[in-house]
């Protein structure tokens, strides 16, 4: 009998220990693994406000396995103040429109600005990505994309050098979603929001 029922405790236990590991994966998967750095070092965000210089930085984001996510750019902070608010996906306006067309592997160093569009950035594999370098470790994807200018759609369209912006901030919104089942519906996954602000 004794042996029985330490049977089933193990069996249990064992259970309970593939649950767990499925768990953290999951939410490993549902979480965005996001970093600002600036001249090699990494940048703090801090009251989800990163502090960097008018110079080149990159955005890095560390999947766990090849993964899409939507960046809405923008001077304007409303997208950034009702996505912080906690307003669903579907009343934000910077998704309103679909994400925004660029080539492969961010060949301008660029990040674009819209008030009601995306940017698309993902990693499908080493011949389809939107980043300028993929590193890839023990399983995990660290997909850096370096900024050294924005295109402001809103505005003419070109690039502009991070020394020449005159606006103090820029406001990020990063979404993961999924598609429902028959794909009529985008479903969010989880958010962060970042707001940019340049110190000199």
């Amino acid at each position: 009998m004794n042996k029985l029922l330490c049977f089933f405790i193990m069996m249990g236990i064992a259970l309970y220990g593939c649950s767990s590991d499925q768990n953290i994966k999951k939410i490993q998967e549902d979480t965005i693994d996001i970093s600002i750095e600036q001249d090699g070092h990494l940048i703090n965000i801090f009251d989800d406000t990163a502090e960097i210089r008018r110079t080149r930085f990159s955005i890095k984001f560390r999947f766990s396995k090849p993964d899409t996510v939507f960046v809405h750019a923008s001077f304007s902070p409303e997208t950034f103040n009702n996505a912080k608010s906690g307003l669903p996906l579907n009343d934000l306006s910077g998704f309103k429109k679909t994400g925004i067309v660029e080539e492969l592997f961010n060949r301008d160093s660029v990040i674009y600005l819209s008030l009601n569009s995306p940017n698309f950035w993902y990693y499908a594999d080493d011949k389809e990505h939107k980043f300028n370098n993929v590193f890839k470790s023990e399983g995990k994807y660290l997909c850096t994309r370096e900024i050294s200018g924005i295109v402001d759609l809103d505005d003419s369209g070109e690039k502009i050098d991070l020394l020449k912006i005159r606006k103090s901030e820029i406001f990020l919104v990063i979404i993961k979603s999924e598609w429902n089942e028959d794909y009529t519906k985008m479903m969010e996954k989880c958010r962060k929001v970042i707001k940019l602000k340049f110190i000199l």
